[in-house]
């Protein structure tokens, strides 16, 4: 049974909340998980590697722009240092390994200022004309709001087998200019980016919707199940 790193979520009084849907989609679909804590050491870092099969990069607050070029705007959330510094240390030893990957929200964004992306540091301030791609209060989290085009002929539509579908939606960054290599998959009917992934790569997903608060209905089941059978593949 394949071992599935997941990226932990910040310490709050709703962290059992928020981690627990990923772990539920993992355990779910055929894999084991193992929660990773913010440790960027070179040690912690390669037993991570070597210890897991496969990745899960979560939701969680923003990334400092400082990452992708840009000074901090007042419409910036909060940050939090400590796991910029860790996943933007984690991330390449996970690239080398070519170990199979899901990134979701956060990990969507963070994957692609690693590949040298932009984000949009607040999408109602900064883009006219958006969805409202973080609807309040945060219990609407499992609700579907707004659809998304499939771009036919990618990793994303050769698991969906469609090319639209509505989602859930919990974010107010997002993806601006896509990172080098990057191969855009799926976009919201405002232009938002909402999934990427790396040809060549065995399995790197991204999306910017929360697929683990859609589990168990079937087109959130397929995405972990893709990367659970993506493991096994991989996994000498």
């Amino acid at each position: 049974m394949p071992i599935i790193g997941i990226i932990d979520t910040a310490p709050s009084e709703i962290h059992e909340i928020m981690i627990t849907p990923y772990c539920n989609a993992v355990k779910g679909c055929g894999g084991e998980f193992r929660l990773l804590s913010w440790d960027n050491t070179p040690e912690t870092i390669d037993q991570y590697v070597s210890d897991c099969d496969g990745f899960v990069f979560t939701g969680g607050d923003d990334i400092n722009p400082s990452y992708y070029g840009e000074p901090i705007l007042p419409e910036c959330g909060k940050i939090l240092q400590e796991r910029d510094e860790f996943e933007l240390a984690f991330m390449p030893a996970v690239l080398e390994s070519r170990k199979p990957v899901l990134a979701i929200c956060r990990g969507f964004q963070i994957l692609n200022v690693i590949f040298g992306g932009t984000l949009w540091q607040d999408i109602p301030s900064q883009v006219p004309g958006a969805y409202t791609h973080a609807p309040s209060p945060v219990e609407k989290i499992a609700e579907r709001t707004h659809s998304i085009t499939v771009i036919q002929n990618t990793l994303l539509s050769s698991l969906l087998k469609t090319n639209n579908m509505t989602i859930n939606s919990m974010h107010h960054q997002g993806v601006k200019e896509l990172g080098v290599g990057l191969t855009l998959a799926a976009v919201s009917n405002d232009g938002i980016p909402e999934a990427f992934y790396l040809p060549g790569h065995p399995f790197m997903l991204a999306v910017q919707w929360h697929p683990e608060w859609l589990y168990p209905a079937e087109d959130s089941r397929i995405l972990f199940s893709a990367l659970i059978k993506a493991c096994e593949v991989h996994t000498p």
